[in-house]
């Protein structure tokens, strides 16, 4: 399924974001940090609960040095889950969500003479307690 003019726009505002000059704080999360690239994705996708449980579950295998956060979600389903892996594609843990309007749906990557791959809606990463897109990596 192809992406929707809006996802397109998310997409492309999110890829701007290639670094930091600040990092900010969630005041229920002492010692962890995010990225203007974090806050710009809550903001345009509407989505602080998942910022708030990005958040309290890095908080909760920060022991791991990488983590690897992927949000899949289906174009035709409401549910998504958010899936934490090492960053070896070793899997910490995964939530489900049973109902969600988050804007970006996994995307269906085409390379010639080559199956189809699904890459995540949402990638993030959490490394050195702050959590960052990968264009801000």
């Amino acid at each position: 399924m192809e992406n929707t003019a809006k996802e397109t726009e998310i997409r492309n505002e999110l890829a701007h974001n290639i670094g930091s000059e600040h990092l900010y704080h969630h005041p229920l999360f002492k010692g962890i940090h995010y990225t203007e690239g974090i806050i710009a994705m809550y903001e345009t996708c509407n989505a602080n609960w998942l910022l708030i449980d990005v958040l309290a579950n890095c908080k909760l295998l920060s022991h791991h040095p990488f983590i690897t956060i992927k949000l899949h979600k289906s174009p035709t389903e409401n549910s998504c889950r958010v899936v934490f892996e090492d960053g070896n594609n070793n899997i910490l843990q995964t939530i489900p969500y049973s109902c969600t309007d988050f804007p970006l749906n996994d995307q269906v990557i085409k390379r010639d003479g080559e199956p189809d791959k699904k890459a995540p809606a949402l990638t993030m990463y959490f490394t050195n307690s702050v959590l960052l897109l990968p264009s801000e990596y």
